[in-house]
């Protein structure tokens, strides 16, 4: 039976391929050690089912008003857990790779350059004005850990990375690149200062930990210079993430390995 599918996935699904076909074609053999991405879907946030295997309502929760969010305690709470159980699962799961032989680096994100799927929004900052004839400036948005920056080899000019004690219950923090730096405080320093994710007044504020060097999303041949911002993926749950390591093994074993790593600790 044929399915009826909205326009916009099939583009959005042929700009995928193209890029990352893109992609694979300027890429060369060499001797250094090889880059793997895996893409992983946590158990999602209480959409149907909550961690006590119970049914929130009669419906999906994203059909919920948003304010359940706020004014449902219950509900509020099981999301809570919820994110608590995904976040010692990937806790669990990084410890567990680390240790494998031949596992260099290995890291977490939300979304990667490259990937087709990428979060382009509007930020503001402290001190930087915006006339009314002029649009906000927008960057691209990651959601990392602290060990991403390493594992991609992306550069760290100043400050620090994330900490395992970025959490939801701590200030929230902000690593940004050298280009969004220079267009908010040129030729101050940016640790310390603080930005914004929007332009709303229920905005939500972010101080600046770090700052590392500019990357290219879209392409090798990506000549856009939009800024990036990364927030901590400990303190912006995500429902699906990446899993990005760096090894030294041949690909096949270290995939293996990769793969039955992840069913030891969740065989469904």
């Amino acid at each position: 039976k044929a399915t009826q599918r909205n326009p916009w996935d099939f583009a959005l699904a042929d700009a995928r391929d193209r890029q990352f076909t893109r992609f694979l074609e300027s890429m060369q053999e060499g001797e250094r050690p090889g880059l793997y991405f895996l893409h992983l879907m946590l158990p999602h946030m209480p959409f149907r089912y909550l961690p006590s295997g119970r049914v929130y309502g009669g419906r999906p929760a994203a059909q919920r008003p948003a304010e359940a969010w706020l004014e449902d305690e219950w509900f509020a709470l099981q999301t809570s857990q919820r994110h608590l159980l995904q976040a010692a699962f990937v806790d669990r799961l990084l410890t567990r790779l680390r240790a494998l032989p031949g596992m260099e680096t290995v890291s977490i994100a939300g979304m990667m350059p490259f990937g087709g799927e990428h979060n382009i929004s509007a930020i503001s900052a402290d001190g930087y004005e915006v006339s009314p004839t002029q649009l906000p400036p927008v960057a691209n948005w990651f959601w990392v850990d602290g060990t991403y920056f390493s594992t991609m080899g992306i550069p760290m000019i100043d400050g620090r990375t994330f900490s395992p004690t970025d959490t939801l219950a701590s200030n929230p923090v902000a690593i940004i690149d050298r280009a969004l730096a220079e267009q908010f405080w040129p030729g101050q320093d940016p640790i310390g200062r603080t930005l914004y994710d929007g332009v709303e007044e229920d905005r939500k504020a972010y101080t600046v930990v770090g700052r590392v060097e500019p990357v290219k999303v879209f392409g090798l041949d990506d000549t856009a210079s939009r800024g990036d911002l990364y927030f901590s993926i400990r303190q912006s749950p995500q429902n699906e993430f990446h899993l990005t390591y760096k090894s030294s093994l041949a690909e096949g074993s270290i995939h293996e390995s990769v793969r039955s790593a992840i069913l030891e600790l969740d065989p469904e």
